[in-house]
């Protein structure tokens, strides 16, 4: 039988998922299918979320993964007051 990264069963993978950074549980995601089911599964259970304005598509995508687990959300305002608006709307809806 042939071993893939996508034969790891899901526990043990969410144990390894668990020590990884935001950037990191991301880059995760690309190795196959099952990695990406298991973060949806795990959710992020990460203390700390870090966003940047500028990555407008990239913050919507992590706050959808990570929000319902995030304790602390350090936001880096790199841009202008529009683009905060729009950043507002999108990655946190009313």
């Amino acid at each position: 039988m042939s071993h893939t990264w996508s034969t790891i069963p899901l526990l043990p993978l969410r144990c390894i998922l668990e020590h990884l950074s935001t950037e990191d549980a991301l880059a995760a995601m690309s190795v196959c299918r099952h990695w990406r089911d298991a973060i949806h599964v795990y959710e992020g259970h990460k203390d700390l979320l870090k966003l940047k304005v500028k990555q407008l598509e990239r913050c919507k995508f992590v706050t959808r993964i990570f929000k319902k687990n995030v304790r602390k959300l350090h936001l880096y305002i790199d841009c202008n007051e529009p683009e905060i608006d729009k950043f507002m709307n999108l990655v946190f809806p009313q």
